[in-house]
């Protein structure tokens, strides 16, 4: 059986590697996750890639709700389009904050024949373009990624030392600089992702891809970083945007950095103020260019900001 490498299957095979079934002992195929936009990546590779029937797919929830067990299975035999009788198991944890499903076939054949594609699927996505290896970052990441709400740093724990590095390399390939370390108390090993632009460039090439929560908790900390990064980091990316635009208003401003229209407000007036940019006022709008005497490559923002 051929695979097609394409940036679905590469956001699918990371969130399989995550998350996903790989037991010979059950010959289950599929993904575990509480994201119903994952289960619909995971339908789509599932029926059309691996060519499974539809009729073939089954579904296991675990839940904390104490809805009945019949609800239950309405609810996700429309939410998956499929027919109530392939929800079969829904298991009950009060530790479970959200519904977890995992949806799968049974195919030992399906799993044996793809375990031996694994090593030349993650070549493939080696030497592939950016846009295939940023899903697959964003569909590993999904699975297995986390960033705390107070944290600085994104990180990943997984129990295979050759599969963290295989995910180190993809990351190195799309300038994202990562950290490796063993963790004694659970024997695994984990991918630290720290510092602002490193995080930016994580942010840029689509972040936790469809676990939205985990990209809220992403977007309030890079806000919260671009809201006191340093003068000299501000004045460098607003020279690169200038590199692309000539023109500049305080509106245009928040949107590129992110932060509150007072915040960018502030900071173009400074730069204003120091002469480093040049301002108009057009229909009652603030207009910036930069001034054409400040190189942005070898001026010192040190020397006027202190």
């Amino acid at each position: 059986m051929e695979i097609k490498i394409d940036s679905d299957f590469s956001e699918w095979f990371g969130y399989w590697m995550g998350d996903g079934d790989r037991s010979l002992k059950r010959g289950t195929f599929g993904v575990a996750s509480q994201s119903l936009d994952i289960h619909k990546l995971n339908m789509k590779i599932l029926l059309d890639y691996f060519h499974l029937e539809k009729k073939r797919l089954r579904v296991e929830i675990t839940t904390s709700r104490k809805a009945p067990d019949e609800d239950m299975r309405k609810e996700y035999s429309n939410l998956l389009e499929l027919n109530i009788s392939q929800i079969k198991t829904i298991s009950r944890t009060p530790l479970a904050n959200r519904d977890c499903i995992r949806l799968f076939v049974y195919s030992l054949i399906t799993l044996r024949d793809f375990l031996k594609q694994v090593e030349e699927i993650k070549n493939k996505i080696l030497i592939s373009d950016r846009t295939i290896m940023s899903k697959f970052v964003s569909g590993i990441f999904a699975a297995e990624g986390s960033i705390r709400k107070k944290g600085k740093n994104i990180r990943m724990l997984m129990l295979k030392k050759n599969e963290v590095e295989f995910v180190r390399k993809i990351l190195d390939k799309l300038g994202i600089v990562s950290t490796m370390n063993l963790q004694k108390n659970s024997g695994g090993w984990e991918i630290s992702i720290c510092s602002y632009e490193n995080l930016a460039k994580f942010r840029e090439i689509g972040g936790f891809g469809r676990m939205v929560e985990k990209n809220a908790i992403l977007e309030e900390r890079m806000t919260h970083y671009e809201n006191k990064l340093p003068w000299a980091e501000r004045y460098s990316r607003l020279c690169k945007i200038f590199s692309a635009q000539s023109q500049l208003t305080n509106k245009i401003v928040a949107e590129k950095f992110k932060m509150k229209y007072h915040n960018a407000k502030f900071m173009m007036a400074t730069f204003a103020k120091l002469g480093l940019l040049n301002v108009s006022k057009i229909n009652k709008i603030y207009v910036y260019t930069l001034n054409e005497s400040a190189d942005c490559d070898e001026i010192d923002i040190k020397s006027h900001i202190t």
